[in-house]
This record gives structure tokens, C-alpha cells and sequence, in this order.
């Protein structure tokens, strides 16, 4: 027996759309979902414009920066979010940037 497994791209027209739209609520929401299902804890590297990818933050956090700030629009490969990385390179990329935050708050 042969089993095929058919990844679905992930939709992410909603980048593009106004913050005031469904279509960017539940867009952002899905990424939330992923994110997180794919995080090693309860907080991500935070990617609204203040933050910049530096600052780890919870999910509350990240929804209302990312609902009052706009998605980057050229983030369109989530791989500091997990996609397209296996569970184990994931884990690996996550903890080489939790030792780059350790050593920039020490310096």
C-alpha cells in the first residue's frame, strides 16, 4: 500500500489586503495557528515593524502589533515560522536565534 500525502500551499493573498478586512483577520489568524503550532513555547520571534524579527512575543502581542501594523509584505516564505523546515531544523533555527538575542542583550 502506497500513501500520498498532497501539501496545499498556504494562502497568503490576505497580506496584501487592508488590516480592516476579514480576509486580513482570519489570514492573520491562520499564520498565528501556524506559528505557534509550529513554535517551541508560547512566544515567536515577533515580525511587525517595531519588533522586527528581534523580539520574542505572545500571541496576544503579536495579533494586536500585526492588526495595528502591517504584515511585512515581503515575508511570503514563513521560515522563521517554521515553513518548510522539518520539526528538527526548525528547532535548530529557533535555538541559534535565542543564542543571537543572548549574546546582542549581553553585549
Amino acid at each position: 500500500m502506497v500513501f500520498c500525502f498532497v501539501v496545499m500551499p498556504i494562502d497568503k493573498s490576505w497580506i496584501s489586503k487592508p488590516r480592516n478586512t476579514i480576509e486580513y483577520a482570519n489570514g492573520l489568524n491562520e499564520f498565528l495557528e501556524f506559528a505557534f503550532g509550529h513554535a517551541n513555547g508560547i512566544v515567536i520571534k515577533c515580525l511587525c515593524s517595531k519588533c522586527g524579527f528581534k523580539k520574542w512575543q505572545t500571541r496576544d502581542v503579536v495579533q494586536e502589533q500585526l492588526t495595528c501594523s502591517t504584515f511585512p509584505q515581503n515575508y511570503q516564505t514563513w521560515y522563521m515560522h517554521g515553513e518548510g523546515l522539518s520539526r528538527n531544523e526548525f528547532v535548530a533555527v529557533t535555538s541559534v536565534h535565542v543564542i543571537e538575542d543572548f549574546i546582542y542583550r549581553i553585549s
